[in-house]
């Protein structure tokens, strides 16, 4: 399941599993992209070492960290980022 929300321009992906979402992945005021992992009660258990100028790139990196593009967020700052968070999450589904 996806849900777009065009205001506070996020993205979410959830799949059957738990409920929480377990990974975010934020755009920065500098237009950088950085992810964080969640645990079960909202705490940060991983995050990017470093900022990354595209969010494909971004979660390139989060998948050695175990992201399996499902229970995530995309929370961006410019209708941009936002279509192409769209376009990598129709790309994922079609791919798994």
């Amino acid at each position: 399941m996806m849900h777009a929300q065009t205001k506070n321009q996020r993205i979410t992906c959830s799949a059957p599993g738990p409920a929480i979402t377990t990974w975010r992945f934020f755009q920065g005021l500098r237009q950088e992209w950085r992810w964080y992992r969640f645990d079960g009660v909202a705490q940060v258990t991983a995050s990017s070492g470093r900022a990354f100028a595209e969010l494909d790139a971004c979660m390139k990196n989060a998948e050695h960290s175990g992201f399996r593009h499902s229970h995530y967020q995309v929370h961006m700052r410019s209708g941009f980022a936002f279509e192409q968070a769209a376009l990598l999450r129709s790309t994922d589904a079609a791919a798994h």
